[in-house]
């Protein structure tokens, strides 16, 4: 699995009946990957946000203890979360920055 391109993009979140967007910088395009993966770690880490994992369920929210989005574990350390990818918007955007070029695949798993 190879990286095609880095870029930034944009996610749109339902989540408790209010609509959030997402602004991620730095993120790798895999074309082979039929699937998105968001490290949690970083979320935490690098953008002072919250996750919380609580009976098979993972909550995202912002350091002001807005919750952005929700998950469902669908097996060991991997959760669904239902983003939507979207051009880029006029509203305004909850940004995470990394830089995610010296951790190997193994890290992400």
């Amino acid at each position: 699995m190879f990286a095609i391109r880095r870029g930034t993009v944009y996610l749109h979140s339902k989540c408790d009946r209010q609509v959030h967007i997402l602004q991620l910088n730095n993120v790798l395009h895999v074309s082979s990957n039929k699937n998105n993966l968001l490290a949690l770690g970083h979320w935490e880490d690098k953008a002072g946000c919250k996750v919380i994992f609580d009976y098979g369920k993972v909550i995202l929210s912002m350091k002001d203890g807005t919750v952005i989005a929700k998950g469902m574990k669908i097996r060991s350390k991997l959760y669904h979360i239902t983003l939507t990818l979207i051009s880029n918007p006029e509203a305004n955007v909850v940004c995470m920055s990394i830089n995610i070029s010296s951790i190997p695949w193994e890290t992400w798993h």
